[in-house]
């Protein structure tokens, strides 16, 4: 009968062999599991990569799909004159852009509370009742359009 060699090089006997043979069969299951499990980690990963991809394609066709930004408006550092004339001037200044009361607010350099964008949305409808205003649509307002000369 052949001689099998351990490890360290001893002799293996029968009694060797069948104990080696007993612990790889032990540790088979416990290999064919952790085997499972990784499988299962692998496939929620996986499942995971392709939910963050779709996501991300997504977003960057929305993104590209999206108008520029617009530009900032310009904050004068003192507008002359009380509240009316300040929010007449800003609507001239912008060209006959809309503008919110939120924006004409904070080009006053005030801050953007309810009750201060309030106060600018009041000024704002007084002159559009006085026709030095118009309102481009809802919670826009804008400076009057020139007038055509008539004939």
């Amino acid at each position: 009968m052949p001689q099998v060699l351990g490890r360290d090089g001893d002799v293996l006997g029968t009694d060797s062999v069948a104990s080696t043979a007993a612990l790889l069969r032990a540790e088979l299951p416990r290999l064919e599991q952790r085997k499972a499990d990784l499988e299962q980690d692998l496939a929620a990963v996986s499942a995971r990569l392709d939910a963050v991809r779709t996501a991300l394609g997504a977003l960057q066709a929305l993104s590209a799909a999206l108008p520029a930004p617009r530009k900032p408006l310009e904050v004068p550092h003192e507008w002359p004159g009380g509240l009316t004339e300040q929010v007449a001037a800003i609507l001239a200044a912008h060209g006959g852009e809309p503008m919110r009361a939120r924006d004409v607010a904070a080009l006053l350099g005030r801050d953007t509370s309810n009750n201060a964008i309030n106060t600018v949305r009041g000024t704002l409808d007084r002159l559009v009742a006085t026709s030095r205003a118009h309102r481009a649509g809802r919670g826009l307002y804008q400076a009057p359009r020139p007038r055509r000369p008539a004939g």
